[in-house]
């Protein structure tokens, strides 16, 4: 094995940083010929790994945290290297979807026994041209992967939140307020979600939120795709769509307890291996989140990109 290291000495509020010398302590010990690198700045990471093809490595392991993971899987598609992850964010949102014990050292150690690939499953996002759109400037971004998820909806909702030395994400009571008042009390926009199905079949759903989805963990306070497998060449979709001001306040329960269940209290839940989504009502300004971060206006399409992705992981 010639492995490629990729360090985000920021991720997990500096923990990643500290873990560099004990990676290097445990790779020594091993006949494995490895070369790490710590990233500087955001982005950097999807060149470094982009390169790592080129340059003769035939692994690449991040040290990270979701947003490192993410930067690192755009950089390997298309790429044949296998990849080997060490969580070591805050959250590590995509490494307990798939899987992966919280425990970089153990990974490591692990190292030295037989190896099974999973093919992990991607979703690419672009962007639809929109002929109403007289302002869209030519070279713009048109097209994006998600790792874990894209989201439509107030933002509130799909918001990477700021990580706070002792907080829990799940212990933040203002976050779940606020989404509880933009469901209750707020102006929601409203999205149209035409879903083909692994038969080909399209149906279109309106709604107030849609979540399409790789993971069951999404790194958010929120899970609403707890069915999802990022393996199984499907992408989970849900939408919400608010009715009533007493079905609404019933829908915050099992939305927050990642229990949504389709057909009850304004919950589509489907999968899917295209999603459109456009916007009906809502501000020009609406964009899509994905992986946490706005990026697109809409009209958009998803589509799943099924194993493109040969993760390492041991037994």
């Amino acid at each position: 094995m010639r492995l490629k290291v990729i360090v985000n000495p920021f991720a997990g509020q500096g923990r990643a940083r500290q873990a560099v010398m004990i990676i290097k302590r445990f790779l020594y010990k091993t006949d494995i010929e490895f070369d790490l690198e710590e990233t500087k700045r955001v982005g950097e990471a999807v060149s470094m790994a982009a390169m790592a093809e080129q340059e003769g490595f035939d692994t690449v392991a991040v040290a990270g945290g979701d947003g490192t993971v993410a930067e690192v899987v755009k950089g390997l598609k298309n790429s044949r290297l296998g990849l080997i992850i060490l969580p070591l964010g805050t959250t590590n949102a995509f490494a307990s979807s798939v899987g992966l014990v919280d425990n970089y050292v153990k990974i490591l150690d692990d190292l030295k026994t037989t190896t099974v690939v999973e093919h992990i499953d991607l979703g690419i996002v672009k962007k639809i041209k929109d002929p109403k759109a007289k302002n869209e400037l030519p070279g713009a971004l048109q097209e994006s992967l998600s790792l874990m998820y894209a989201g439509a909806g107030p933002e509130v909702f799909f918001k990477q939140k700021e990580s706070k030395p002792g907080a829990k994400q799940t212990d933040d009571l203002k976050t779940y307020f606020d989404i509880g008042s933009s469901m209750i009390m707020g102006r929601m926009p409203v999205f149209s979600a035409t879903l083909t199905d692994a038969e080909g079949n399209e149906n279109t759903f309106s709604g107030n939120v849609v979540i399409v989805s790789n993971t069951p963990i999404h790194g958010g306070v929120l899970s609403l795709t707890p069915e999802a497998d990022a393996t199984d060449g499907l992408l989970d979709v849900v939408i919400f769509k608010k009715s009533g001001f007493v079905d609404t306040v019933k829908a915050m329960i099992p939305l927050f307890k990642g229990e949504v269940k389709d057909g009850e209290l304004g919950f589509t839940c489907r999968k899917a291996t295209r999603v459109e989504i456009r916007i009906e009502e809502g501000g020009f300004e609406e964009k899509l989140f994905i992986d946490g971060t706005p990026v697109f206006k809409f009209p958009v399409e998803i589509e799943c990109l099924a194993g493109q992705v040969s993760l390492l992981k041991m037994t």
